[in-house]
């Protein structure tokens, strides 16, 4: 007997691969109505659901437990079922022992989605369009992409994937960069630094954006740092920065690249010690990316009206991605010209690091949402704050203090679901308060 510990998509997708597999399974999720549940008894695959609370008795059932992202890895359940000598696995576990593909794996704290989306393209284009699917945490369960014709599987991973997995294996691995998130989760940055780095247990080349994150235990002969790989071609990058790409969306890039180059090692089309990326086929993955069109909520460009800019960046998250947009705007549009709308969730990051914005960028920030308070004395120590009830009352004192050349910029920092269900809707509704939906 198998126990799908959760609910939500992946538990959906868990249940799927098992009632196809006929193996017998029991559903437990501590909310009463969870998400997914209508779909659950839609495709009968309502065996015995178990709702309501999270019921240890139960381990003594089942031999397997298949985890959901979204269960805390000290989940009762978890420890009862660790204490039995259960087996535990996540559906990306099962994945990898039954996929046939070559697998890539990304992660990272900010741009995992924007370099999986740039990869699928730059690699579609190059081997052909079925051969490349990307998958996990950017769209569909990995499982339901199980037994499919592809080559080539691009899967996005989060930490909380990855602290829960226990048979990482992959043909590259990529981990970006690391900023502190999460922490209501994985308690301290160092842990959460260890759970990323899991990505490079058992893989064949590993690509990172900083030296600093190759795990001591790794040789580092395994690693390419895909920011040094191209900096004889930094002029080549030139047409495609004419595209207003954020400082940061340059490292995207060249991390994309590098994986096209590391997969030529692993499918045999060069020699790993080779000096394998000429000048010429670094361009022509930029010739290919430069129609890459940039996901929304990402430091979107909406457009202006009457002098002011507006920028979503819903998906700003964490303290660090609000950093880089303001870097990123500074560049652009020069100094003093932001006002910022931020605030929400804070995860239990240290508001302190937000004094690392470019102080000389902000105009005025707008502070909103459940940590607004703390991040109000924070930011007031070098900027002007106000703190409001919503981000329609954000959006209309911005309207009502601007000058000619400004940019409204929402970055919150922080994550959504103190006041909306996500950051999608957090973006969408900044849209429609300033007409661009």
């Amino acid at each position: 007997m198998n126990l799908v510990l959760g609910l939500g998509s992946t538990g959906i997708s868990l249940a799927r691969y098992l009632r196809k597999n006929k193996q017998p399974f029991l559903i437990m999720d501590s909310r009463k109505e969870p998400p997914g549940l209508q779909e659950v008894i839609k495709e009968s695959l309502d065996n015995r659901l178990l709702l309501g609370s999270f019921d240890k008795s139960i381990v003594s059932e089942v031999e397997r437990v298949l985890v959901s992202p979204g269960i805390s890895y000290n989940n009762p359940v978890l420890e009862e079922a660790r204490s039995q000598e259960k087996i535990v696995q996540t559906d990306i576990d099962i994945f990898l022992k039954e996929n046939n593909s070559k697998v890539i794996l990304v992660t990272g704290t900010n741009g995992k989605t924007t370099v999986v989306s740039m990869t699928e393209m730059l690699l579609q284009n190059i081997y052909g369009l079925n051969k490349v699917v990307s998958m996990g945490n950017i769209g569909k369960p990995v499982l339901d992409h199980l037994g499919e014709d592809y080559d080539i599987a691009l899967i996005e991973i989060s930490s909380f994937q990855l602290e829960l997995s226990t048979d990482i294996s992959s043909n590259i691995a990529v981990l970006l960069n690391i900023a502190q998130d999460h922490l209501d989760r994985h308690k301290s940055l160092e842990k959460y630094q260890k759970i990323k780095q899991k990505i490079f247990l058992n893989t064949e080349i590993g690509l990172i954006g900083d030296k600093a994150l190759v795990p001591v235990q790794n040789k580092e002969n395994h690693f390419l740092n895909f920011d040094d790989l191209y900096k004889n071609y930094e002029k080549s990058l030139f047409n495609l920065e004419q595209t207003k790409l954020p400082d940061y969306e340059i490292s995207n890039v060249n991390a994309s690249i590098a994986i096209y180059q590391s997969l030529k090692v692993v499918l045999g089309e060069i020699n790993q010690n080779e000096s394998y990326l000429s000048k010429k086929e670094y361009e022509n993955c930029l010739e290919i990316l430069k129609d890459f069109k940039r996901l929304p909520h990402r430091y979107e460009i909406l457009g202006s009206k009457a002098g002011l800019t507006f920028i979503n960046d819903s998906k700003a998250t964490n303290i660090s991605s609000t950093i880089r947009a303001l870097e990123s705007a500074k560049k652009e549009f020069g100094s003093n010209k932001v006002l910022l709308i931020c605030g929400g969730d804070s995860k239990n990051q240290d508001i302190k690091e937000f004094l690392d914005a470019p102080k000389e960028c902000l105009k005025r920030s707008f502070i909103i949402g459940k940590d607004s308070e703390y991040i109000q004395k924070t930011l007031s120590k070098i900027t002007i704050t106000e703190e409001v009830p919503s981000l329609e009352e954000a959006v209309k004192r911005a309207l009502g203090t601007y000058t000619e050349g400004d940019v409204l910029l929402l970055s919150p920092g922080c994550a959504s679901t103190d006041m909306f269900q996500n950051y999608k809707e957090r973006g969408n509704l900044f849209k429609k308060l300033v007409n661009f939906s």
